[in-house]
């Protein structure tokens, strides 16, 4: 059930936050956190029912793993963490890069037959949500969860099949302790519902189908076509999962919880460390205190070149995190050397770029990056590469003309348009809807925007978010 959907918005969220509230006002924060439990399994078996028992398997392992790491000490403690480690990454391995393994194995091609599985809807998060929190309870940093708090805390329906990524320090009290709910968190949490709404079905699926148009024919473009279709991408991805993060986030606030705040405003970002202090905040986050920092601990002597290796091989592996293709590892390749160089360029250079040119510079490269995140293969983002520069064909449309017609183009162009406005120079969706109090004029916006959003929604088919298939 998508969150773009009438079915999630006018009967499934209504009907759960009346049984919940209900459950919490006349029961006890435990019976709270069952009838959780049971909405978030409801929430996530309606996806695909044959995936439920992986989330409970992975859900029952990883809460016997974090007591046992919380009951042993010495070397036996960091024993089981490393084994508990080596399972999740053995779990999420077989589901995303078994079959990528295989294909590039001539020893065993043709000798076995493999069953080519679907990923389950957010194994990526709730895998590397219960790596953090068994590395911050053999950190001391928080105590082992009970069994209910901890699947309340894993499969937390809003945040369960696309983050943000939350740590059980900050959740696991807030289930523990039950509803915090009133009146300004349910306003802000429809603002965000509205917003993040607004976002993905007109701003993201507008602007998508330009994205389309071209990738799905990468060595037809010409030059317009290739820039189009690039910064199409870059702010679909933007909108999509910003707009996905919001609505999560709103719809905790609706039931009383608060979830990390996944976006700001990264397209105006003036270098490429501080696109990655805005962009997917919780997954940021992820990198430099699981994966960047046990890296760079790992060198005796930490000097700035191995901060710069450790920064290459942390994206890289963030860049294989999103998926079984060599165009995500080029993506966190990219990315990695980017970084590398941003450290290398703060510390040693002298010259400091004007800021116009600095934003430039950043809106470019990540926009180049991401052609790879989309491209279907490898060889598809090398030809749209290409074609940003091609000289030989600047400003045909002959490719977009099979996909998008002249009379789509309007309901296309101005929600682009307005999305690039809002990006880059409107507020950030954050600050508006989680302002102390909801004035008229705040309130016809948002019912304004949910308005058009149910307009949208009724006259197109609901698309799955982007990073469902991460």
């Amino acid at each position: 059930m998508l969150f773009n959907s009438f079915q999630f918005l006018c009967v499934f969220l209504p009907i759960v936050g009346a049984v919940y509230y209900y459950c919490a006002r006349h029961g006890s924060a435990r019976i709270a956190q069952i009838c959780l439990v049971i909405v978030s399994f409801v929430f996530y078996g309606l996806q695909k029912p044959v995936y439920l028992p992986l989330l409970l398997a992975s859900i029952v392992a990883n809460f016997l793993f974090g007591r046992g790491i919380a009951r042993l000490a010495g070397k036996r403690r960091k024993q089981l963490l490393v084994v508990a480690l080596v399972a999740n990454i053995v779990f999420l391995s077989c589901f995303k890069y078994w079959n990528l393994v295989l294909r590039h194995l001539p020893y065993l091609q043709g000798k076995f037959h493999f069953p080519d599985w679907e990923l389950p809807l957010g194994i990526s998060f709730f895998t590397l949500q219960q790596i953090m929190y068994l590395v911050d309870c053999y950190e001391e940093i928080v105590p082992a969860n009970g069994f209910l708090a901890h699947a309340a805390f894993v499969s937390f329906f809003p945040s369960v099949a696309s983050g943000p990524l939350t740590r059980a320090r900050l959740m696991v009290p807030q289930l523990i302790s039950g509803v915090s709910s009133n009146a300004p968190k349910i306003s802000q949490g429809i603002s965000l519902l509205a917003i993040g709404l607004f976002k993905k079905v007109v701003l993201a699926d507008s602007v998508g189908r330009i994205a389309d148009a071209g990738f799905t024919v990468p060595g037809s473009l010409s030059a317009l076509e290739a820039w189009a279709s690039s910064l199409s991408f870059t702010f679909q991805i933007y909108f999509d999962f910003s707009g996905y993060s919001d609505m999560a986030i709103g719809i905790a606030l609706l039931l009383g919880y608060t979830l990390p705040i996944n976006f700001n405003t990264p397209y105006r970002s003036l270098s490429i460390t501080e696109f990655w202090q805005r962009w997917h905040i919780t997954l940021s986050q992820f990198i430099t205190n699981y994966l960047y920092t046990p890296i760079l601990r790992s060198f005796r002597k930490i000097t700035l070149v191995k901060a710069a290796a450790a920064t290459l091989l942390a994206m890289t592996i963030a860049g294989l995190w999103h998926g079984p293709s060599f165009t995500f590892v080029i993506f966190g390749l990219l990315h990695g050397i980017a970084l590398a160089v941003n450290q290398v360029w703060r510390r040693k250079a002298r010259i400091r770029l004007p800021g116009l040119l600095s934003w430039i510079l950043t809106f470019l490269f990540v926009n180049f990056a991401f052609i790879f995140f989309r491209a279907p293969n490898l060889a598809a983002g090398l030809q749209v590469s290409r074609a940003l520069v091609s000289f030989h064909d600047l400003f045909t449309l002959k490719a977009f003309a099979g996909s998008i017609r002249m009379i789509e183009m309007p309901v296309i162009c101005v929600p682009a348009i307005a999305g690039i406005i809002v990006a880059l120079f409107g507020e950030n969706s954050n600050v508006f809807a989680l302002k102390p109090r909801i004035t008229f004029s705040t309130a016809l916006v948002i019912s304004l925007l949910m308005l058009i959003s149910f307009i949208f929604m009724n006259s197109n088919v609901a698309k799955e978010f982007v990073y469902f298939g991460f």
